[in-house]
């Protein structure tokens, strides 16, 4: 009888021995919903996450997990502020961008039979129409070394002339940071120097300076919006020109575009 008890304790313990080194098809497959391929969050996913009661910090979470598929500007910044977030959901936001909404690009433009002339005194109306460009910079370090801070930056650009027979355009800025002066120069554009016109924001120009200075946990987001027209020339020189209005600012790219190829500018690949 000893004998019989034995060897059904034995058969117990070898088949408890052979569950516990089996798999666990509970465990080894994660449930259906860890494994769906979430979509990003929309703007309105976003806010009613924050008016639904969940902290800043878990929409953060759910915000690295998913992304967004809405690029960070006034227009959000101010909605999502209304429903409750704060700097850290922002720099998530900003951070995490995974729709299609495409960067800025300047339209290729139709032909234009416009002279030399007639184009650089649109581009000078246009700078002349808005002289001063005020933004403030609202800046976060995801790694919590330093407390966050804004900036106000103004640029006030005067003395705008256009100068055909030099294939230019000349103009003074004076730069604003806080009340302080931290540049005032005479500037020009030599159209025929110019190998390529682009569109940046300015927020994308703070992203760069943070990055080539090392700072890669700053996250910085620029209110209101604007738009920079960049002139790029060989040897890595460029020149640039700011508007509040994105369409503005792809009309005058095109301006320039158009000048630079009157001048003997523009690319020159032939592909």
């Amino acid at each position: 009888m000893a004998s019989r008890i034995s060897t059904l304790v034995l058969l117990l313990l070898l088949t408890v021995a052979a569950l516990l080194a089996a798999p666990s098809t509970a465990l080894a497959t994660p449930p259906a919903a860890a494994q769906q391929s979430y979509k990003p969050l929309t703007l309105e996913q976003t806010v009613q996450l924050l008016q639904g009661g969940l902290t800043s910090k878990r929409v953060v979470q759910l915000i690295d997990e998913r992304g967004v598929d809405y690029r960070l500007d006034a227009t959000t910044i101010n909605r999502l502020s209304a429903a409750g977030a704060d700097t850290s959901v922002q720099a998530a936001v900003a951070v995490n961008y995974r729709g299609s909404q495409p960067a800025v690009t300047v339209p290729p433009a139709p032909a234009s039979n416009a002279s030399l002339a007639d184009t650089l005194n649109f581009i000078q109306q246009k700078l002349v129409e808005q002289p001063t460009i005020n933004f403030t910079s609202s800046s976060h370090d995801t790694d919590n070394k330093v407390a966050d801070w804004t900036v106000n930056f103004s640029t006030e650009y005067t003395r705008v002339s256009a100068d055909p027979g030099q294939c230019r355009l000349n103009f003074h800025v004076k730069v604003f940071k806080n009340t302080t002066v931290t540049s005032e120069q005479d500037l020009w554009i030599p159209f025929h120097d110019v190998t390529d016109v682009t569109i940046r924001t300015a927020a994308d120009e703070l992203k760069e300076g943070n990055t080539n200075s090392g700072h890669t946990s700053w996250v910085t987001t620029v209110t209101p919006q604007v738009f920079e027209v960049v002139a790029l020339r060989a040897g890595n020189k460029q020149n640039f020109v700011d508007f509040y209005d994105q369409q503005l600012a792809v009309r005058v790219a095109r301006a320039m575009s158009h000048a630079a190829q009157l001048c003997g500018g523009g690319s020159k690949d032939p592909f």
